[in-house]
């Protein structure tokens, strides 16, 4: 079988094997969950609130202690440090973690630095097809249950089953559910283009793509089988009919 099409369970997991060496005071694992980039369009913290609030209402505990890296680059030529701090902290008040951020002004580089954060370089996009070669996939054949977690950093993730209500799935690539997805679903969790999120039956808590994002008074309950994808910045909804 291709490596890059191995089939894999829900229970399987990525440890790295310990160095067998003097005493051991840890073991490295790998973390299932992504670092979410949370781009900053408004500073006003009664924006931010009010998004959040809806967020956490309608798919509760999707932002729960979650690693967020700032994007700044909207707001950097207004951005003043006391602005940033309120951010930071109301975003802790609300137990979502801000572990970075990323800008291209050097005088915020300096004060993300002062506040504690880590600076990460921002790179030019570049755009890539969801069918290059140089991603994976990995196929989940069991079903997603409630509260469980799949992610596929650097591939396409397909699931031969059920999504649950309550369940998270998220890809670096695209998502393909031969089931219904009753939970939520990430694609392009990493910015990736071109990258888009089909299932076979549509009762979705959240849909996500690059961003853009929908919940479930947005999206058709309808049941049948929908393609999501970005066009020109939007997130895009075409319901499928059986050939």
């Amino acid at each position: 079988m291709n490596q890059r099409h191995k089939l894999y369970t829900v229970e399987q997991s990525y440890i790295f094997r310990p160095l067998l060496f003097m005493n051991q005071a840890f073991n490295l694992k790998s973390s299932m969950q992504p670092i979410y980039l949370f781009e900053i369009k408004s500073l006003s913290i009664r924006d931010i609130s009010e998004q959040i609030e809806f967020l956490n209402e309608k798919t509760p505990n999707l932002l729960a202690n979650a690693p967020v890296m700032l994007d700044l680059n909207r707001v950097e030529n207004t951005l003043q440090k006391q602005t940033l701090m309120e951010v930071i902290d109301y975003l802790k008040q609300q137990n979502i973690n801000p572990i970075g951020a990323q800008c291209t002004d050097s005088n915020i580089k300096k004060i993300i630095v002062e506040l504690g954060l880590n600076h990460s370089k921002v790179e030019k996009k570049k755009k890539i097809d969801y069918q290059d070669s140089d991603i994976g996939t990995k196929v989940i054949t069991q079903q997603v249950r409630s509260g469980q977690q799949i992610y596929a950093p650097n591939e396409n993730l397909i699931i031969l089953n059920n999504v649950s209500a309550g369940a998270e799935v998220i890809a670096d690539g695209s998502i393909t559910i031969f089931g219904a997805l009753r939970g939520r679903a990430v694609a392009g969790a990493k910015g990736r283009e071109n990258t888009q999120i089909i299932c076979q039956n549509q009762y979705a808590e959240l849909i996500s793509i690059q961003g853009q994002y929908m919940v479930d008074e947005q999206l058709p309950q309808s049941g049948k089988a929908c393609r999501f994808y970005i066009k020109e910045e939007r997130l895009e909804i075409d319901e499928l009919n059986a050939i």
